[in-house]
């Protein structure tokens, strides 16, 4: 049995982790504890939404890495870091959604002096693996550092995964259009007001459009028409989900987008802005559409929903291959555990 550790430099708050925490590798332990990792009140995530700016934008200029001594635990084998260097003396690995993420700004991470501390911390020989969540991920190392072969050869993309049960049977009489933020007004907000109006004066009493946010209550009343919910439980969410049928994502500054692969494991497809590793989550005309960002992104999104509305043998293709490419593909419980169990195995030998 392999022992690991999670660490972060701050509370663990994403799905990335629990979902590891949840379905471990076989052969795995880990020794964290217990507890809620995702925030799902709006006024606690808001508060330390901007704690966490506040911080950052204190250290912006600092040239430093995000590092933390590692807690001591007299059974630990192994440390698994989130995009966070340890002070230890333990092997450990390190997982990060975007190279700039490992430090507290970009101007930071790409400066000459970043570049060379967080280059130092790849070649100590503890740090056994460098794990990019995406390809884009890896190709946002710059090429000075990832070009070192020590470096180069403890590099290793790991896809985060995500959970599946069996394909939800939805009722296809009046289709469902879903969008979730949990911090709305920094993403999307501007694009999905228009679409959701234009949709509904198109299709009216056949679509039910829903957004699953902290929306300003002057903003739900003006938009009458949309069924608005505030941050909940992923339980009362994954409800929400299971009736859904098209999610979209008008996003361009997210790294990654969980909520993109478990909406695909309801059956739904994605319709999302081009953007980083967007094109790894979604296959192009068969689990989703990618839209181009241009001065006509709000028609491609029309064309995109009202193909799938007016073609329902499409949406449920669609819907089906979605839901495949979580259960058996690169994004799979199964998948994500073979690769890590051989990853920390060799990380400990």
């Amino acid at each position: 049995m392999i022992r690991v550790l999670v660490e972060s430099i701050s509370d663990i708050d994403s799905a990335y982790y629990k979902y590891l925490l949840e379905y471990p590798p076989k052969g795995v332990l880990f020794l964290n504890k217990n507890k809620k990792l995702l925030i799902t009140s709006s006024r606690k995530f808001l508060s330390r939404l901007k704690i966490k700016r506040l911080f950052h934008k204190i250290l912006k200029y600092s040239n430093l890495p995000k590092i933390k001594k590692a807690r001591k635990h007299f059974n630990v084998d192994l440390y698994h870091s989130s995009h966070t260097f340890l002070i230890t003396d333990k092997p450990y690995v390190i997982d990060f959604e975007h190279y700039w993420i490992l430090s507290y700004s970009s101007e930071s991470a790409y400066g000459v002096i970043g570049k060379k501390l967080i280059k130092k911390l790849f070649l100590r020989k503890n740090l056994k693996y460098i794990l990019p969540w995406t390809y884009a991920a890896y190709n946002s190392i710059p090429k000075e550092i990832r070009s070192d072969k020590k470096i180069r050869d403890k590099i290793k993309v790991v896809y985060p995964a995500v959970p599946t049960n069996k394909y939800p049977r939805k009722k296809y009489n009046k289709l469902k259009i879903i969008f979730t933020s949990r911090y709305f007004m920094l993403k999307g907000e501007h694009i999905i007001y228009k679409i959701y109006k234009i949709l509904h004066m198109k299709y009216q009493d056949c679509v039910e459009l829903i957004i699953v946010a902290p929306v300003p209550s002057n903003v739900s009343q003006k938009y009458n028409f949309i069924k608005f919910y505030d941050i909940m439980p992923q339980e009362d969410l994954f409800k929400l989900f299971e009736k859904a049928h098209i999610y979209i994502y008008p996003r361009y500054i997210d790294t990654f987008g969980f909520t993109i692969l478990e909406a695909m494991s309801f059956g739904m497809p994605v319709i999302a802005s081009d953007g980083f590793a967007r094109r790894e989550l979604i296959t192009d005309n068969e689990t989703g559409f990618i839209i181009p960002r241009s001065k006509n992104e709000i028609e491609h999104y029309i064309d995109k929903i009202s193909e799938l509305i007016e073609n329902p043998s499409l949406l449920k293709s669609m819907s089906r291959r979605a839901f495949k490419e979580i259960k058996y593909g690169k994004f799979s419980i199964r998948r994500r555990n073979k690769v890590l169990k051989e990853v920390y195995e060799s990380a400990i030998e």
